[in-house]
């Protein structure tokens, strides 16, 4: 008799649909009954970039799994280290709340790399729980030809699950985070969270202006690090640390310069109030 539990290690995404065979969102069902560790990948007919219209916030991913958009034929992690040259063709659009919910488990590891997210109302991938996650090579709100879509709250909002890494210590890594209304990245209690790599309110240029209202906003965060970010064009604060228990190791960023100037001796891509408010 056959169950409902997958046997595969690779589940292939062949459909922009929102939802059926093939689709993003039946691979994420699939994966979180599984009895191994997944990999989502994508192979969607047609011109890059393919878009997947989310009329509701994908499943819940709850197990150890890798979601990999460069998987599709087309895409290509950034080579450049002042400036990004990847190319994202597969493409999340939502006006619901979220577009990802990552809640891995004790020992869990859940990684999205490779798509350019844009919209949601609240967080455009939301992390909790007891395990951890890597988000890198994404771009938000930025970078990809597409529909207008309003801005999210956060581009990435994390609660609890220590250890999660935002970028990486490659280029490869690097997320482009933009355009969010409340702040780009979002640390809220927890431990030992890792944003490393980053153009944060800067564009893939190294240049223009793809500010969010603030870059990085952390609530009570404890031992947690931003490391070799850029952070710059944020309508107000670059980096805003508040409550009584945070705690925060901020090394090697740069903070209001661009990385790649586009005028020569211009390299001004200011935050509007300040760099770095404790």
């Amino acid at each position: 008799r056959e169950t409902t539990i997958s046997d595969l290690d690779t589940l292939t995404v062949t459909s922009s649909a929102n939802s059926g065979a093939g689709s993003l969102r039946q691979a994420i069902l699939d994966a979180n009954v599984t009895a191994t560790e997944e990999t989502i990948a994508f192979d969607i007919a047609g011109p890059c970039p393919r878009t997947i219209a989310l009329t509701s916030p994908l499943p819940t991913v709850s197990n150890t799994l890798t979601l990999d958009g460069f998987t599709q034929p087309g895409s290509s992690p950034n080579t450049e280290p002042d400036f990004d040259d990847s190319v994202h063709c597969i493409a999340l659009s939502t006006d619901a709340t979220s577009a990802l919910n990552l809640t891995p488990g004790p020992d869990q590891e859940i990684t999205v790399r490779g798509l350019a997210v844009y919209g949601a109302t609240n967080a455009a991938i939301q992390v909790s729980g007891s395990g951890r996650a890597t988000i890198a090579g994404n771009t938000f709100n930025t970078g990809t030809p597409l529909l207008a879509v309003g801005g999210p709250a956060f581009a990435i909002a994390v609660d609890g699950a220590s250890d999660t890494l935002i970028g990486g210590n490659d280029v490869a890594s690097r997320n482009i985070i933009g355009r969010a209304t409340t702040a780009g990245v979002r640390l809220g209690p927890g431990t030992g969270r890792r944003v490393i790599g980053n153009f944060i309110g800067i564009a893939k240029n190294g240049s223009s202006a793809a500010g969010n209202q603030v870059g990085v906003l952390v609530v009570d965060g404890q031992f947690d690090a931003l490391t070799d970010n850029a952070i710059g064009n944020n309508v107000t604060q670059g980096i805003r640390v508040e409550g009584a228990n945070s705690e925060m190791n901020l090394q090697r960023n740069l903070i209001g310069p661009s990385p790649n100037p586009t005028n020569i001796g211009d390299f001004s891509s200011p935050n509007g109030t300040n760099g770095i408010r404790l």
